[in-house]
């Protein structure tokens, strides 16, 4: 059975060199660095308590409802989405079946020039999280977790990952672990569509076994220092597609 404690906030010690949010909610420090937050710079954190991130309007506990603030960047003034260390389900991992689809895709991101940072330098720190797939809770074709528009995508430092075949281990906070929705049956759980151009991915570890897709494009994509989980018909088949320093898994 899936865990009751998942979506509590961990009882652990944050790392040293975790994020600190002010006290007035505009601005966080991390690594040495102050970052004043504002439309183009949103900060989610789940462990922070309703009070806290209420705060500031650019403040959020939840990925999803983030999301629903995000505008357009530009290549010198990107639309910067923060995460602090945390798994962020972006559906409710306990559901039996998944709702609020979009045809295959559990979410639709339109916004260009979107980064999406992990702060943190061990991407298993900063998860976003689903766990259903083809015929597991999901039965009008390949479950997608993302439907991304809009050039320019930048990820890094985190974890993507469908859990539906594969444990969710976070060594961060065992509380927030979660095993696979169906570990003894490997079905297609695809993590992204991408269309736009200008994938870069950095550090980032992309989870999932049949169809992984680490946000599949059909135009340039780089891929850089990112760990890939996955079995086959899974990696980004464009010919634009550039893998350095990858670990297969």
């Amino acid at each position: 059975a899936m865990m009751a404690t998942l979506l509590v906030a961990p009882a652990v010690a944050a790392p040293a060199d975790a994020p600190v949010l002010a006290a007035d909610g505009g601005s966080f420090t991390y690594q040495g660095k102050n970052v004043v937050l504002g439309p183009r710079a949103l900060y989610v954190d789940g462990p922070l308590t309703d009070e806290q991130a209420a705060k500031s309007e650019y403040v959020f506990t939840s990925f999803n409802e983030a999301v629903e603030h995000l505008t357009d960047g530009t290549e010198a003034e990107p639309m910067n989405l923060y995460l602090a260390p945390y798994v962020y389900w972006i559906h409710d991992p306990q559901a039996p079946e998944a709702t609020d689809m979009k045809g295959t895709n559990q979410m639709e991101i339109k916004c260009k020039n979107l980064h999406i940072t992990g702060l943190t330098d061990d991407p298993q720190d900063v998860v976003v999280a689903a766990n259903f797939g083809h015929d597991v809770g999901f039965y009008n074709g390949n479950y997608t977790m993302f439907y991304v528009q809009g050039d320019g995508l930048t990820l890094k430092n985190m974890t993507f990952g469908d859990y539906c075949n594969v444990d969710l281990v976070y060594p961060a906070d065992p509380t927030l672990n979660v095993p696979a929705r169906a570990p003894d049956n490997i079905t297609q759980g695809q993590i992204g569509w991408y269309d736009g151009d200008k994938l870069f991915a950095e550090n980032v570890r992309f989870i999932s076994r049949l169809n992984m897709m680490p946000f599949n494009n059909n135009y340039r994509a780089l891929y850089v220092n990112c760990h890939m989980e996955c079995t086959d018909d899974a990696l980004n088949g464009s010919s634009q597609a550039v893998y350095l320093a990858a670990i297969w898994s």
